[in-house]
């Protein structure tokens, strides 16, 4: 097959042939040189333009990238300022009364105090019946009610326990009964002397002279033991109604706690503290019924089932 030649694919390319296509060819060598100086300039120059493209843009992007952010912290603060303000806070009428309750807990306490004292000291000023008027108890008057006469009781109409004694002590003579006994002697010695009697008349008189020694230790006692319960008396009526006041004022002020819309939580734990003092305060027979009667466990216990279920007061 005979050797084709072709026209040159490019300006500056030789016809190619056997010989010219060698690559140690001169004129070969020279268009490969320009070939290669042409095309390796512009992409010199191509880095330069894509980072200067780049960098623009970079720009724009982290412009873009700065606003997006301070937008969205923006509006996250406008949220959490907005969830901060639609937020439940507390029923301010509840917040009030708690916060007068120990003022109230504290006149309680300064009435009861000086209450109980006053008891106290009366009690110890009851008068101990003479040992002539009393016999020793073998049982709580609750326990046996065959015993004779009364139980010794202070002012205050409780039991009576002496010093060493496991029981109170049984007021067997009472004034009253030595009258008719020495009524009875009296008779009974006019009667001797009406009927020559001697020795009856001798046993009545003697009797006489006893009950009338008795009589006055009793009529003394019992003198000195009205006296003092009247003084204690006296003082009560000063003291107890002082006590009174202060219990009903702090009864009602836990019941306008406890009827108070409790709002979140924090107005549950608000009225739960304030029931927890009161147990704490008053106990016992300090209790008045009518505070008894109240069912302020039974509203706690309503409004932790209602914040359970996410209600509202």
């Amino acid at each position: 097959m005979p050797n084709l030649t072709f026209p040159a694919a490019a300006e500056g390319l030789p016809n190619a042939s056997n010989s010219e296509n060698d690559p140690r060819n001169p004129h070969r060598l020279t268009f490969l040189r320009k070939l290669l100086v042409s095309c390796s300039a512009p992409a010199a120059k191509m880095p330069c333009q894509i980072l200067k493209k780049e960098s623009v843009m970079n720009q724009h992007v982290n412009r873009r990238s700065l606003l997006a952010a301070s937008v969205a912290s923006t509006v996250a603060a406008g949220v959490v300022t907005a969830d901060a303000a639609a937020a439940p806070r507390e029923n301010p009428e509840l917040i009030a009364l708690a916060a007068e309750f120990p003022s109230f807990v504290e006149a309680y306490q300064v009435a009861r105090r000086a209450d109980k004292d006053m008891r106290a000291k009366w009690k110890q000023a009851s008068p101990l019946a003479p040992d002539e008027l009393t016999v020793c108890g073998s049982a709580r008057p609750q326990d046996n009610s065959q015993h004779p006469g009364e139980a010794e009781c202070d002012v205050w109409g409780m039991d009576l326990l002496r010093p060493g004694e496991e029981h109170p002590r049984r007021i067997v003579v009472g004034a009253w009964r030595v009258n008719c006994d020495l009524s009875d002697a009296r008779r009974h010695k006019r009667r001797a002397k009406k009927d020559g009697s001697v020795a009856d008349f001798l046993h009545y008189e003697e009797e006489e002279r006893r009950l009338k020694k008795l009589l006055k230790i009793a009529e003394t006692y019992e003198k000195k033991y009205s006296q003092v319960r009247a003084d204690a008396r006296a003082e009560e009526g000063r003291f107890s109604p002082v006590w009174t006041k202060a219990r009903e004022a702090l009864g009602n002020r836990i019941s306008a706690i406890m009827d108070a819309p409790d709002w979140t939580v924090e107005g549950l734990i608000i009225k739960a503290e304030v029931l927890a003092e009161w147990d704490r305060v008053c106990q016992g027979v300090d209790r008045p019924i009518s505070m008894i009667k109240k069912d302020w466990h039974g509203q706690i216990a309503a409004s932790i089932l209602r914040h359970a279920k996410g209600g509202t007061a």
